[in-house]
C-alpha cells in the first residue's frame, strides 16, 4: 500500500490552490464556458498545467501593473479587442492557438515594460 508523502500531499494542495486561483480569475476575466474550456483544455497533464497556470497568473500579474488604478481595465482586456492582435481578442488568440496564443500575450505584456 502506497501513502500519500508529505511531498505529494503539499504539491496536491499547491495545485488545487493554483486552480483555484485560476478559475476565479476567469471570473474576474469573464470568461465565458466555452472559452474556460478552451483554457483549461491546454492543461491536460501536470507540466502543461504548471506552465498554463503560471502564464495565466503572470499575465494577470502584468495586467495589473498596466493598468494599476482602473482594475476593471485589467479584468476587460482579455476579452476587449486589440490591435497589437489583428483586432482579434486575447481570448480568441488563446482559443485559436492554445498555449502558444497564451505566450504570445504573455511576451507581448512582457515588452510593455522592456
Amino acid at each position: 500500500m502506497n501513502l500519500p508523502t508529505s511531498e505529494t500531499t503539499q504539491h496536491h494542495a499547491d495545485s488545487t490552490a493554483s486552480l483555484r486561483m485560476v478559475l476565479k480569475l476567469m471570473d474576474r476575466w469573464q470568461l465565458d464556458a466555452e472559452q474556460r474550456a478552451s483554457v483549461l483544455a491546454m492543461g491536460n497533464d501536470e507540466s502543461n498545467r504548471s506552465e498554463l497556470f503560471y502564464l495565466l497568473l503572470a499575465t494577470h500579474k502584468q495586467l495589473q501593473l498596466l493598468f494599476p488604478v482602473n482594475r476593471q481595465l485589467a479584468y476587460r482586456w482579455m476579452t476587449s479587442r486589440n490591435d497589437a492582435f489583428g483586432g482579434l481578442k486575447p481570448i480568441e488568440l488563446v482559443q485559436r492557438q492554445g498555449a502558444q496564443g497564451l505566450q504570445m500575450i504573455h511576451h507581448y505584456l512582457q515588452r510593455l515594460f522592456a
